[in-house]
């Protein structure tokens, strides 16, 4: 078994097997302190003999596959695979269901790093220090900052932020780096950024709407990427890649009505003839445009 990579029953062929069951590796009579290591080496011998029979387009993709890849490689390539699937997952929500959020990539890189922390206390302080720095982007504004000092001072801030939160949490016992990644925290700056622009720009209550449509969306990429299944799909099969493109292909070409504007133009579409008088103005909705239409 192993828990780090879900291996279970059966092993890579890039594994190196010591032995089965629990007993020791190295055996010894009449020493004490006993210490070993181990330097592993393909002998020409083995690899000849581990080619034999073995057809030139198989040794080809062998050497191909994503197996072959060190362990810190293997991780990397199964980060650049799921993001793929994140960005659908966004497209999804935005294109088809039509909810907002704070850019494209930064739901998909959030719903990433929340994979990697597996908790609701991850993004509950996520939350929490988004608010406290629009707090602290309130008290900055008196002062009228360039734009580039202003980002430079609010990423100190939240530096300053995340350090109390550590050490808080160490004085409480607590394990701050469980629920603090520091992937998330390369976007946190913009983020804060853009909620005070639409709070501007839109009020309060759209840049709050907007903040929780990235932490469900964030959420969602975190629960659907946890799955094993898909991870280890995604690394057998990385040409599933194409698949998710022919998708973000046929989502970008959708001009239809999203989920939630069939609710906010409720009004419109189930309107009573009845309540309609003689010579009133009535907008119709067809083919994704307003027209206007005279009653007799």
């Amino acid at each position: 078994m192993c828990p780090f990579y879900h291996h279970y029953g059966r092993v890579p062929a890039t594994y190196l097997i010591f032995g089965f069951g629990d007993l020791p590796i190295v055996r010894g009579r009449g020493v004490s302190d006993l210490d070993y290591a181990f330097l592993v080496q393909r002998s020409a011998v083995a690899a000849e003999a581990a080619v034999t029979g073995v057809s030139p387009l198989r040794q080809l993709l062998s050497h191909l596959s994503l197996y072959a890849l060190p362990p810190a490689e293997q991780r990397l390539v199964e980060f650049l695979l799921l993001l793929p699937v994140a960005a659908l997952i966004v497209c999804f929500y935005r294109n088809l269901i039509g909810l907002n959020s704070f850019g494209t990539f930064a739901p998909a890189l959030l719903g990433l790093a929340f994979r990697d922390l597996r908790s609701l206390p991850g993004i509950l302080v996520f939350v929490s220090i988004v608010l406290l720095g629009w707090v602290l982007r309130r008290v900055l504004d008196r002062y009228h900052l360039l734009q580039v000092p202003r980002m430079a001072l609010m990423l100190g801030l939240v530096v300053i932020v995340l350090i109390g939160s550590i050490v808080a949490a160490n004085f409480f016992e607590l394990p701050a780096t469980k629920y603090i990644s520091l992937f998330p925290m390369v976007i946190l700056t913009g983020m804060i950024e853009r909620f005070w622009t639409l709070e501007t720009e839109d009020g309060a209550p759209a840049s709050f709407r907007t903040l929780m449509g990235t932490m469900l969306i964030a959420a969602s990429i975190s629960l659907f990427l946890s799955l094993h299944a898909v991870v280890r799909h995604l690394f057998r099969y990385p040409e599933t890649l194409g698949l998710i493109m022919a998708v973000q292909l046929l989502i970008g070409r959708y001009t239809g009505y999203r989920l939630l504007e069939l609710f906010r133009f409720r009004d419109f579409v189930h309107k009573d003839a009845e309540s309609w008088n003689p010579g009133q103005r009535i907008y119709r909705i067809e083919s994704g445009k307003f027209q206007v239409v005279n009653r007799d």
